[in-house]
């Protein structure tokens, strides 16, 4: 049997299953389409083939008719050319004073929010098929179920506060790490956000330069490590591979090389 450390544990674990189960109930009734992480339009046999490795995620996206679902990389191996990297590490030095030896680590946000727009608290807001907000009561009371069962998405908000000491927990997690990488925050457009507050600094990507360039096999991440000879790694998921491993760059071919075996054999790489 289960053991859950409280009754709130149980209640998340409920919720979770719930919203699981209510996602086939919506999309039980359309026609469903295939596209790999290239946009191509695939069977089904395939996709799900790549989606039960490792290196992909699926996406689902539901219109009146039709449901995508739409693959995407865990993370992903690569290397700048010469010319790329020489032009991409003299651009940041210029603009933000970066050391360009040392290996990047880069934390991406598309939008640095104002302070305003941030949510006065942190919570997760569950909505019903309507889009009506769902009030949950406390206990695990007949009328708690029968809204949970109403439950078909949620959503976390993080208060500005919340959001600060997030960011305040990444620069102390990469101390470690001062001598040989930089941990650079970095954002596509910035709604009226300070570029530094409470010693927490964020840099322009201008011209959504860091983005172009890592966006054309990968649309979809929120780390990018970048070693100084253009060799990268890009994540929107954690696996396996040890962090400190991919920052120390320790047995890099090793997991590179699992990774191009992996697309390999998926006929895609």
């Amino acid at each position: 049997m289960l053991k859950f450390k409280s009754k709130k544990k149980l209640f998340e674990k409920i919720i979770v299953l719930i919203l699981f189960i209510n996602s086939f109930n919506v999309f039980g009734q359309l026609d469903t389409v295939y596209a790999d992480e290239n946009d191509k339009i695939v069977s089904k046999q395939i996709f799900f083939q790549k989606f039960n490795s490792r290196i992909y995620h699926g996406l689902s996206f539901k219109t009146d008719t039709v449901i995508l679902q739409k693959l995407r990389f865990n993370y992903f191996f690569g290397k700048l050319n010469s010319t790329i990297k020489n032009q991409f590490f003299k651009i940041i030095n210029k603009k933000h004073e970066i050391d360009t030896t040392k290996t990047l680590i880069i934390h991406y946000l598309d939008t640095l929010k104002s302070i305003n727009e941030f949510p006065k608290k942190t919570e997760v807001v569950y909505r019903d098929s309507l889009n009506n907000i769902i009030k949950l009561p406390s206990g695990g009371n007949t009328l708690y179920f029968d809204k949970v069962r109403k439950i078909k998405k949620h959503k976390h908000f993080l208060n500005h506060t919340s959001f600060i000491n997030n960011y305040k927990r990444c620069i102390r997690k990469h101390k470690k790490y001062d001598d040989i990488a930089l941990i650079l925050h970095f954002y596509g457009h910035n709604n009226g956000h300070p570029k530094e507050y409470k010693k927490v600094k964020w840099y322009n990507d201008y011209g959504n330069l860091i983005k172009k360039i890592f966006t054309d096999k990968y649309k979809n991440f929120d780390l990018i490590i970048i070693h100084p000879n253009g060799e990268f790694y890009i994540q929107a998921r954690r696996n396996d591979i040890p962090y400190k491993d991919l920052v120390n760059k320790t047995n890099w071919d090793k997991y590179k090389n699992d990774y191009i075996s992996t697309c390999e054999s998926l006929n895609y790489y």
